[in-house]
């Protein structure tokens, strides 16, 4: 075991799923909406019933939200031609209930109060233990997993992929809106999650063993009840044996899913592994760099200055400041 013995831990150690290096999959969360309000569709319960036994679909927090997913997939092309088969049988099923399916990060009218609780154990004691912050999650996400073939490789994954957030959040930011108001955020999605205390960027482990003692001490206090409730940007996935990238906003088409996933695809350095094991980076990625850029793509999306190194300088042509997502410079 890497980063120091495991033996004064009062939970078994975390067992990493076996996967494929390299391997994807990909969850698409969807919004149901009623055809004829556009409203909120408080409706996954009846379509997961007419779904199943169908695999790919599952539950999200609330009525009004489904999650689409693929299976493991080798290639861009076998992602596609899940999600495509996936997608027309919701949009299939959901006709006929007289709901449509959307993409986004968020619904831009609708309160967040009005969204119900979906029916799961597991989603009512999150409610009970934080309450608002619970409810505000009525966000719509794009999560890809990479697989990988051991907890030491996710660890050195995440802190690869970490400085790459901030523009993969830029390119994908889809939630202007919210409440029915223009928030000036390119991304208001990921703000739902500021004040949950398991999300955001994660901490910089050098080893599997110093995750495995983190999620024990999480535990042992009560602060979460399994790795389900670390809602982190990136995540160590040990079910599946992969990495989980979950800071991209919800995506109408397709083909914008497709090319984050592709984007992402890219950012994964050949064998995974690109350093030795047990080697710390040499930055640390917060998140408040995003926020002390001129522009940072939570307000300016893909049109924004990200800090893309510890000199503080963004990319050739970044220095614009538009005064709102989808504002010109003047």
């Amino acid at each position: 075991m890497h980063g120091g013995p495991t033996a004064s831990l009062d939970h078994p150690p975390i067992v990493f799923g076996k996967s494929r290096s390299g391997t994807l999959g990909v969850e698409v969360e969807v919004q149901l909406l009623e055809r004829e309000t556009l409203q909120p569709a408080q409706a996954s319960d009846r379509l997961l019933r007419r779904l199943a036994p169908e695999s790919g679909f599952q539950p999200e927090l609330f009525l009004s939200m489904l999650e689409v997913c693929t299976g493991v997939c080798g290639s861009l092309q076998e992602v596609e031609a899940d999600l495509r088969r996936a997608l027309a049988r919701l949009e299939e099923t959901a006709r006929a209930e007289s709901i449509i399916v959307i993409g986004a990060g968020t619904h831009p009218l609708a309160a967040l109060d009005e969204h119900t609780l979906y029916p799961k154990p597991r989603y009512r004691e999150l409610l009970e233990r934080t309450q608002w912050i619970t409810r505000r999650a009525s966000v719509y996400g794009l999560h890809v997993h990479v697989g990988v073939e051991s907890g030491q490789e996710a660890i050195e994954l995440i802190n690869d992929l970490s400085p790459y957030l901030a523009p993969l959040l830029a390119l994908s930011a889809s939630s202007p809106y919210l409440e029915g108001k223009e928030t000036g955020l390119a991304s208001s999605r990921v703000t739902a999650y500021e004040s949950h205390p398991a999300c955001g960027t994660p901490p910089t482990f050098r080893s599997w063993g110093e995750f495995e003692r983190l999620c024990d001490t999480l535990r042992r206090s009560d602060s979460i009840l399994s790795l389900s409730d670390l809602w982190w940007d990136i995540r160590p996935s040990p079910h599946y044996g992969t990495v989980e990238i979950r800071i991209c906003d919800g995506q109408n088409r397709l083909s914008d899913c497709l090319a984050l996933v592709a984007a992402v695809q890219c950012l994964v350095p050949p064998g995974v592994c690109a350093r030795t094991s047990g080697e710390r980076p040499a930055t640390v990625w917060r998140p408040s760099w995003w926020w002390t850029s001129p522009a940072p793509p939570v307000r300016c999306g893909a049109s924004g200055a990200t800090c893309s190194s510890t000199s503080g300088r963004g990319p050739p042509g970044s220095g614009a400041r538009p005064t709102s997502p989808g504002s010109s410079a003047s």
